[in-house]
């Protein structure tokens, strides 16, 4: 019977050179010390040798076999032949399109530069890095123009709308008086591709109840020096009533990572400070566990996104994670550390359909913790059906389920449920809460942005809220990008 072709043996002959790269790749434990092997092991061989050429500046290498005959031990024989062709480099890139950043920062963002050897995997990593930027389109795959000697990869792109403007107004009871609503508001602006370099500013404000507020405003540039290094700032104001304000302020660094031919998220390290200082009508209020701190510390984040759709996702995943420990003064100088995690899940579960999962939380240790330095939630962005920053915590975790129907591009149906289990100990107090929220809205895409509408109701046995058309919540909101 014959020998099936991947059991077919082969007695292969070559030079010393050939031998070379075959240790190079690897491929020499395809062949035993006679010099023989499989057509199915051959294969592998070609393929181990063709990669490593088309990688290291050599796309155009060729390896054969020539002199082939049937020895007398009925063998196939041949010698291997190996011809590397022109040796390749990159030049400088060529952009089809508006692409809205500038070639030589997308240049380092790749790491892709002239005189580079020519590398396929290079050309597989930077469509796969592109595809995770925020304001920049592939309308096709990259292509690679040859020209003699030189390389030039050729992206046709063009550029997305990212810069974006939104504000909400929410109609909350106010507690001050029954009867009566409180008027409260979110502005939200975001500028992205800042100068063509891919830098970006946000700033948001928001005012919760009739004396609270907060804002909070940040700064990133991804391309420092023009390297792959990343730094930015932010900076955090909370203004709670008349009991106490806080103000934070955050430097970090930031470098991309990659798995492979995949871009792997990112990795930050940080540095923190935040001052905790009681106005002049609760510095007596030593009995509700507040103090005046300052909390210095540093630590290490990380980031990974990969979505099909940036702006309406209904496949992929996204993941962010931060620890950070160092000391806090107050009274007396203590240790103290924090980490916080984010995992969200996008599921299609039909043509026009998707389901949302995500579970975020956070862990505060510490000898001597105060309520005003706690976690604060509640509102829009964790437990819909409350306030905004209702909840102090510092432990917590939240598991939110979404069901969207899309109806247009940008246009979709929501209903979701929102579950928190919380916990906080400070110096005066220890407390736990289980709040629910439950509710549903639309956002409707037209020419100028995107209009939202959100109905909650939540229930909290510390908050001592029901689920109950009096203590609802309603959001408008209306996104704008340009």
């Amino acid at each position: 019977m014959r020998a099936q072709p991947h059991t077919e043996k082969l007695q292969l002959q070559y030079d010393s050179t050939v031998r070379q790269l075959l240790q190079t790749v690897g491929a020499h434990r395809y062949l035993n010390a006679q010099g023989q092997t499989t057509v199915a092991d051959w294969q592998t061989i070609q393929n181990k040798v063709l990669t490593y050429a088309e990688n290291n500046g050599y796309p155009f290498a060729e390896i054969g076999l020539t002199d082939l005959r049937v020895n007398e031990n009925r063998l196939m024989e041949g010698r291997i032949t190996y011809r590397s062709g022109t040796l390749i480099r990159f030049d400088t890139l060529i952009i089809v399109g508006q692409g809205g950043i500038k070639p030589v920062l997308l240049q380092t963002m790749l790491s892709i530069y002239p005189g580079q050897l020519f590398s396929q995997a290079a050309v597989r990593q930077a469509e796969e890095q592109l595809k995770t930027l925020p304001f920049l389109r592939l309308t096709r795959p990259p292509d690679v123009l040859f020209r003699f000697d030189r390389a030039h990869l050729v992206l046709h792109v063009e550029p997305v709308q990212v810069n974006r403007f939104d504000g909400v107004v929410g109609f909350l009871p106010n507690q001050e008086r029954q009867g009566s609503v409180l008027l409260t508001g979110m502005v939200n602006l975001e500028l992205g591709n800042l100068f063509n370099g891919g830098k970006s500013l946000r700033a948001e404000w928001q005012r919760m109840r009739a004396a609270t507020q907060s804002l909070r405003i940040g700064y990133d540039h991804p391309l420092l020096f023009r390297t792959r290094l990343g730094a930015g700032f932010q900076v955090n104001f909370l203004k709670e009533d008349t009991t106490f304000f806080n103000l934070q302020w955050q430097g970090q660094l930031s470098y991309p990572l990659m798995w492979g031919q995949h871009p792997a998220g990112k990795v930050g390290f940080f540095v923190r400070n935040q001052t905790s200082v009681l106005t002049d009508s609760s510095r007596r209020s030593t009995e509700r566990g507040i103090a005046n701190t300052r909390f210095l510390s540093y630590g290490i984040s990380y980031r990974f996104s990969r979505l099909d759709n940036i702006l309406q996702p209904q496949r992929g995943w996204q993941l962010a994670w931060e620890a950070g420990a160092g000391n806090k003064t107050a009274a007396v100088r203590t240790p103290q550390g924090f980490a916080t995690f984010h995992v969200a899940r996008f599921i299609a579960t039909g043509k026009q359909t998707a389901l949302m999962l995500r579970t975020t939380g956070g862990i505060m240790l510490g000898q001597s913790l105060f309520l005003n330095e706690l976690f604060r939630l509640g509102g829009l962005q964790t437990l819909r059906g409350f306030n905004e920053n209702d909840f102090f915590a510092s432990r917590y975790l939240i598991g939110t389920a979404e069901y969207r129907l899309y109806f247009e591009e940008s246009s979709f149906l929501f209903a979701f449920t929102d579950y928190g289990r919380l916990a906080g100990q400070t110096t005066a107090q220890t407390f736990a809460d289980s709040p629910l929220g439950l509710g549903f809205g639309i956002n409707v895409g037209t020419k100028g942005g995107i209009f939202s509408l959100t109905y909650a109701m939540g229930n909290s046995a510390r908050l001592q809220q029901s689920f109950s058309l009096e203590q609802s919540k309603i959001h408008f909101g209306y996104v704008s990008r340009f």
